[in-house]
């Protein structure tokens, strides 16, 4: 759970660095345990992002760009999370 709250910040940035293109959107991939033993915390994140994500927006997006949220559920399976990670960054960038 704690790694997660490393990667966003980190992606976060990667996302919005000097040079990016002003009209495309930020994108912020995270992993949660939809389904499985982490089910219930994981909806709490997942429904507070979201709303962080739609009020921001709503106010001009971050920087002036709109949030586009990748939530992905990794099935409280940290092997899973660690490959739906790797395809974040990969294949979602």
């Amino acid at each position: 759970m704690r790694l997660r709250f490393i990667f966003l910040p980190v992606l976060l940035f990667l996302n919005i660095a000097p040079g990016s293109y002003a009209a495309q959107p930020v994108k912020i991939g995270i992993t949660l345990g939809l389904t499985g033993k982490f089910a219930q915390e994981s909806d709490m994140i997942r429904k507070g992002l979201s709303l962080w994500a739609d009020k921001t927006n709503s106010e001009n997006g971050l920087l002036g760009r709109k949030i586009n949220l990748i939530m992905l559920d990794d099935q409280s399976n940290p092997q899973t999370a660690k490959e739906l990670y790797r395809k974040l960054i990969t294949e979602e960038k």
